[in-house]
């Protein structure tokens, strides 16, 4: 039990590192370099639910066998699943915040260099 917790800790701990580096790279003003960061966002969400939900199975496991606790399984695969819908709706936010801004610099570069002509 205590080895199946400290992968979820590494794992867990990994996911936070790829959305910091991503958070890092996608500051960066180039498209490409924003991409790359987009995408180490995105895995690190990914993988922070997927340690997310490994702690749960561990722990919905454990009280039900220890504890008899037969319920608490599934109220921990509900919290994981509220919590997987709010890192989509957040990821779908930031995307789109994401895509606004590029639409406006491409916009204002567009009229900056047709002033210069």
């Amino acid at each position: 039990m205590a080895g199946a917790a400290k992968l979820i800790a590494a794992s867990a701990n990994a996911a936070a590192q790829r959305i910091r580096d991503g958070l890092q790279v996608g500051a960066a003003d180039d498209v490409l370099v924003d991409a790359r960061g987009n995408a180490l966002l995105a895995d690190g969400r990914l993988s922070g639910v997927g340690a997310m939900q490994a702690a749960v199975t561990l722990f919905g496991t454990a009280t039900a066998s220890l504890l008899h606790w037969d319920w608490a399984d599934a109220v921990a695969a509900s919290v994981v699943g509220m919590v997987a819908i709010g890192v989509a709706v957040d990821a779908l936010r930031t995307q789109d915040a994401a895509l606004v801004l590029s639409a406006h610099e491409t916009r204002a570069t567009s009229a900056h260099n047709r002033s210069r002509s």
